[in-house]
């Protein structure tokens, strides 16, 4: 039997100049770039966040599969 997993990981810069990644799971199949923008602006400008994210570094939908043998 096979699988497939799709993760969206958004990639932010931080207040401290560092990069932060965070990964949802499962992710809907067909976002658009303009979707994506727009949830990681909420994400900014929510204030919610200890490490404070202030800028977008890149985006992406990875695709897993696994099968299972047993």
């Amino acid at each position: 039997m096979e699988k497939t997993t799709l993760t969206l990981g958004m990639k932010f810069e931080t207040g401290e100049g560092k990069a932060k990644t965070i990964s949802i799971q499962p992710c809907k199949p067909n976002l658009t770039a303009g979707e994506v923008e727009s949830a990681m602006d909420a994400f900014i400008s929510s204030d919610i966040f200890a490490w404070n994210p202030t800028d977008k570094l890149g985006a992406s939908i990875v695709e897993r599969k696994t099968t299972t043998l047993l």
